[in-house]
């Protein structure tokens, strides 16, 4: 016969193992396939910017198009701060593959919520081509709202 503390220790492990478990995969922190929000980058327009395109989802994909007649080095992905999700976690180039987005530190006391694709003094994306971003959030995206600029391009 068992003891009780053992039995207990034994449905104690399985439990913290299934948490662990679910904690570790996240279903909903993958972008949900061809539901990618496009946004394109004219020559001297403002900002472009694209809703979150599955709201329940915190992984998204963005289709961003170069479409401004020239090459671009590097852009800002952000979203509006009066529609944003908690913190930015990742951002990363899938297409084409080989180019660097990086998540920028944000001042003390606040959440991250800033990328930037690309390397200055590198093409980023020559005129006329395009690019995959998935990004993974924390938080509820929502109604969350993604701004894209060019530095010294865009108007701000």
């Amino acid at each position: 016969m068992r003891r009780p503390a053992a039995v207990f220790g034994v449905v104690l492990a399985a439990a913290a193992a299934v948490g662990l478990a679910a904690c570790a995969s996240d279903p909903y922190g993958q972008p949900l396939e061809g539901q990618a929000a496009r946004m394109r980058i004219l020559p001297g327009a403002p900002p472009v910017k694209a809703a979150w395109p599955v709201a329940w989802r915190r992984g998204a994909e963005f289709e961003i198009e170069n479409a401004s007649g020239a090459a671009i080095e590097t852009i800002i992905f952000e979203f509006d701060p009066s529609r944003r999700p908690q913190e930015l976690l990742e951002a990363v180039i899938a297409n084409p593959p080989g180019h660097r987005a990086t998540v920028l530190h944000a001042p003390h006391g606040t959440w991250s919520v800033r990328a930037r694709l690309g390397d200055p003094g590198s093409v980023l994306l020559p005129a006329g081509e395009g690019l995959t971003l998935r990004v993974r959030v924390s938080g509820n995206p929502g109604s969350s709202v993604a701004i894209v600029t060019v530095p010294g391009v865009t108007p701000r």
